[in-house]
This record gives C-alpha cells, structure tokens and sequence, in this order.
C-alpha cells in the first residue's frame, strides 16, 4: 500500500511539473509574440514597420488571457505620427494556442484561406493616434469572436513583416465595436472636431461586412455644434481593392493640408472604388441637422438602395428636408418655409433596359412625378449617350400647391400684370401651327390663369431618341398629350393670398 501511495505520489509530481512547465513555456511564447507583434506593426496602410513598446505584456494560461498595458508606436517615415494605448485585453481560444506548440502542423490547415477562430474577444481602451495636424482618441474598442486565414496566421506567427490592411482583408469578427471617438483638427477654424458616440460592425469578413451603424455623430466648430446626425446604417457592405485604399492613404498624406489638391489626386481613386457599383447596398440616415452660412438645416431620414443582384431596382429618398427662407435670402428669391421629400428608383430589368421613376413634393409649392423607361447600353451621361440612348413610357404629373403664386410674386409685378406676362410668354412660342400644338397651348393658358395639375404623356410606347425629344421644342404635339385640370383659385388672387414680403 505505501508502495502505491509513493507511485501515485511520483506520478503526480511528474504530472505537475509538466503541467507547471508547460504553462511557463506558453506564458513566455505568448508574450514574447505578442512584443514582437507590437514592435512591426505599421500604423498606416502600406507604411514601413514601426517601432512599437510595450510597458508589461502578462499571459494567463489558465484564462487564457493576454494582458497588455501602455503600448507605444512611432512610425519611422512620417514626422510626428505616433499612437499609444493604456491597455488591450484578448482571451485566445484553444486552437491558436495550440498553433503555438509543435502539434502546429495538425492544428494549421494547408489551405491559406481558411479561416481558424483566433479569440473570443479583443479589448482595447483609451487608444490616441497623433500626427502633426490631427488628433485621434478612441475611448473603448472590442472585437467579438475573431478569425484570421491560416496563411496571415502563420505569417503572424512567425513574425514576417505583414501590413496592417493586409491583416484586416484575412480576417473576421461577429461584431465590432467602438465607443467614444473624437478626431481634432489643430489648425482648423471652422470644422476642427468631430465626434463619434458609437459605432458598431456586425458580420465582418475580409472585404465584406453584413452591417455597419454608426450613432451620435457630432461636427464642432470650437464649441459650437455646426451639424449632428442621430444614427448612419449601412448594409451590404464590399470593401475597396487594398491597393486602392494605400493608394488613397499616401495621398490623403500629401495633400491633407490643400483640400482643393486632395480631391484632384482621389478622385480617379474613388472611381475605381466605385466602378463596379456601390461600396454598400444600403445606406439610411436619420435626424441631421447642421448649419449653412448660419441657417440650420434639417433632415428627417434619407436612403438609398443599390442591390447587387439582377434584377436589380435601386432607390433613394429624403424625407423632411426643411430649408428656411431666410437661406434663400442673399438669393434676392421671395421663398416660403420649405419642407422637401424627394424619392428616386431606378429598375433593371435587363442590359440596356431600365425603369426609371422619381418624385418631388415641396410643401406650399408643388408635387412633381416623372417616370420613363430608358433603353440604350454604357453610361447615361457618356459623351455618345444622345446617340446610343431613347426612351420610351414617358409621363410627367406636376400638382401646384403655390410655386406659381410665388413665381408671381419673385416676378416683381401686379397679379394682373404676371398673368398677362406669363401669356405673352407662352404666344411667343414658335410651336409648329398644328391642331395638337395648338390644343396644348390652350391647356396651358388655362394653367396660367388656374394653377392646378398638368399632366404630360407620351403617345406611344415605341422608344424616342434622345436626339429626337429636342423636336418637341417646336413641335410637342407630335409626340406628347397634354391634360390640364384648373385650379378652384386664379393665379391673380394666389399672388395675392401671398403672406407680406419680410
């Protein structure tokens, strides 16, 4: 019985000392990885390897934690660009841990992009990111659950030089979370801060991204606010090549400080990020509000849908645009108190084939609905589009609710005076001398005189150049009806009702 008891006593001695060595094995390799990893890492896209530091990095095998505190990064190219944290805190999961032993090779696939879980969760807070010009502090940020490709894992591993975006486009998380950002411009007067409260990623992998929110966006002037906007969603999200995003990076570092300079260089680069479509299949603002020349401006919600599978039917709205009058006030234009919704939907039904309809409503002035289906292959606004392009289905619907009233008024003259203007106007037009035209005339006498709806409406379905709608200027008829329902006030007594001039 002792005999047993001193076997057991040994084996568990043995048993200890390979589980105490192991874990003062793994404490070590993790924190030495994690050292190195600090000291490579690039603080911009396609940037040489900075010096980093780390005050205490300290694992726990048992949790499988790594804690570290006060990292510090300076990067050796550009002056002054520099970035700090207070502390990253990061639970791995048992595989890549494993991947740190030598059962690797069983752990590690051979197929590079395959994505292996790497940690539960990665904390980091009170990071600043400095440059000579900008300040950038973020308060809190997490990552959920993430994944790297078993070929930037290995590379990570084994300590190779590894570009930050490069990282970024091999990896994925469930979410992403970030709170409490400010950037700060130094030599700026006018917008020289801008705040974040929160910002939130779902369903990040690689170049693609389910979901993206972004809420309590703030734009300061000093201490005043000069716009906020409530939350920005986005959906569908497709990254840009990496390349490009380098490309945009080392301009945006050469031109930062000449605005003018800085849209010449990117804009070729934002075509290209664009040509195949948009960077996110949806997108919807809601509650902005900001200043122009002084006058505040609001907008309720807006959006705009770009589907990336055919048939595809692309959208956009704004919804409760308020525009003060007195904007409009330097403009030398008698305006009342706008309140705007316009919508936009373009439908492709095949190449070459689309639907196009598009609404605008202005309290106090007037409801416009126009819709037409345009045939033709290439961009609408290319050079050739006039040869190449026609349409087809075309109905215009225009609803007064005062914009003639305040035509009147902007025109300076008596009621009276206005109508027998705007008459004048249309008699002098140099329409072809045909039964339709002069019909189509009549209608819109009757408009002037009674402000109500005008419809127009092409005659046949059969597609029309875009060269050949210019024969309309002198001859509608031939192509359009027109139908007019008068208004239950004249033109006369809607200038009159008018409120005062301020």
């Amino acid at each position: 019985m002792k005999r047993s008891t001193g076997i057991l006593a040994v084996v568990f001695l043995i048993l200890g000392g390979a589980a105490l060595g192991l874990h003062l094995w793994l404490q070590s390799v993790v924190e030495d990885l994690a050292r190195d990893s600090i000291a490579s890492l690039s603080l911009i896209p396609g940037g040489a390897p900075a010096k980093g530091t780390v005050e205490n990095a300290h694992f726990i095998p048992l949790s499988r934690t790594l804690y570290l505190t006060r990292i510090h990064i300076t990067d050796p190219v550009v002056p002054g660009l520099e970035s700090s944290i207070e502390s990253v805190s990061l639970r791995f999961t048992p595989r890549f841990l494993l991947t740190l032993t030598p059962l690797r090779s069983l752990v590690l696939p051979t197929q590079e992009d395959v994505m292996l879980p790497v940690a539960e969760y990665v904390q980091v807070d009170n990071l600043e990111w400095k440059m000579p010009r900008e300040r950038c502090t973020l308060k809190q940020y997490r990552a959920d659950r993430v994944h790297v490709t078993a070929g930037m894992l290995a590379s990570l591993i084994d300590g190779r030089n590894t570009d930050t975006l490069d990282v970024i486009y091999h990896a994925s998380a469930d979410s992403l979370r970030a709170k409490g950002l400010s950037i700060k411009s130094l030599d700026r007067s006018d917008l020289n801060e801008i705040i974040l409260d929160e910002s939130v990623v779902v369903g990040w992998k690689g170049r693609y991204i389910h979901s993206s929110s972004l809420t309590g966006l703030h734009g300061l002037a000093g201490k005043e606010e000069i716009f906020s906007l409530q939350t920005l969603q986005y959906g569908g999200i497709t990254l840009p090549e990496p390349d490009l995003l380098r490309q945009f990076w080392q301009e945006f570092l050469k031109h930062g400080d000449d605005a003018d300079a800085l849209w010449t260089a990117c804009r070729p680069l934002l075509d290209k990020m664009t040509e195949k479509g948009a960077l996110a299949e949806t997108v919807r603002i809601g509650a902005l509000h900001l200043y122009v020349n002084g006058q505040p401006i609001r907008l309720d919600e807006g959006g705009f849908d770009y589907p990336s599978v055919m048939p595809r039917h692309m959208a956009g709205f704004l919804r409760g645009l308020s525009l003060p009058r007195s904007l409009f006030k330097d403009s030398g234009l008698a305006l009342p108190d706008l309140m705007l919704d316009l919508s936009g939907s373009v439908e492709v039904l095949d190449e070459g084939y689309e639907n196009h309809s598009y609404g605008f409503k202005a309290s106090g002035l007037a409801e416009v609905e126009c819709s037409f289906a345009l045939h033709g292959k290439g961009q609408l606004f290319d050079k050739q589009a006039a040869l190449t392009h026609s349409v087809s289905n075309i109905r215009l619907m225009l609803q007064d609710r005062g914009a003639m009233a305040w035509l009147g008024r902007n025109m300076g003259e008596s009621p009276a005076a206005v109508v027998t203007r705007l008459e004048r106007a249309l008699n002098e037009l140099k329409l072809q001398d045909t039964p339709q035209n002069r019909q189509i005339q009549a209608y819109l006498r009757t408009f002037i005189r009674y402000p109500g709806s005008l419809e127009v409406q092409s005659l046949s379905e059969k597609p029309v150049g875009l060269i050949q709608l210019l024969e309309t200027l002198v001859n509608p008829g031939a192509l359009f009806t027109l139908r007019v329902t008068p208004g239950a006030v004249s033109l006369e007594d809607s200038i009159r009702a008018l409120p005062a001039a301020k």
